[in-house]
């Protein structure tokens, strides 16, 4: 009797180690997973800010150049 409990023991620490191995498999994966989604929102993120800097230089640029002329003609 005593030998049997030894071994359903060594077979339940066993179990117990692969579940612990998967578990830690799994959250290593959500990680990567959380990561990877992270760093494309962060990239869509930096993509849009560069669009509104460059849409609003234009839009300076276009004012700017307007005044500009608007100045140049008035001396005509």
């Amino acid at each position: 009797m005593d030998k049997s409990i030894g071994i359903l023991d060594k077979d339940y620490a066993s179990w117990v180690k692969e579940l612990v191995k998967r578990y830690r498999s799994s959250q290593i994966k959500a990680a990567v997973k959380v990561n990877n989604e992270m760093l494309r929102f962060y990239w869509e993120l930096g993509k849009d800010i560069k669009e509104k800097i460059a849409v609003r230089f234009i839009l300076c640029t276009l004012e700017a150049s307007s005044l500009y002329y608007r100045q140049m003609l008035g001396r005509f």
